[in-house]
């Protein structure tokens, strides 16, 4: 019998590696979402017991949706990052 694990747990072990193909990897499985911002995210990955870097979310979430999107959401939450 195959064990599936979840999607979040996946893009966790991925975001740890931090391996680009890693990186590549987690922006197709985020594009294919859409449901979910970077801080829900992180706050699933903490929950999981990840320890990541946001700027590695970022940039998925940059490969996921494009550097306009990626540039819209530093603007807009830029003091919510910045006590990250």
């Amino acid at each position: 019998m195959k064990q599936v694990v979840e999607l979040d747990y996946l893009i966790g072990m991925k975001l740890t590696s931090a391996r680009e193909r890693d990186l590549k990897d987690v922006g197709e499985i985020l594009a294919g979402e859409k449901n979910k911002t970077p801080f829900e995210l992180m706050a699933t990955l903490k929950e999981m017991r990840f320890s990541i870097d946001v700027s590695l979310l970022l940039e998925a979430f940059g490969m996921a949706y494009g550097i306009d999107w990626l540039e819209t959401f530093y603007n807009e939450n830029a003091k919510l990052l910045s006590g990250m």
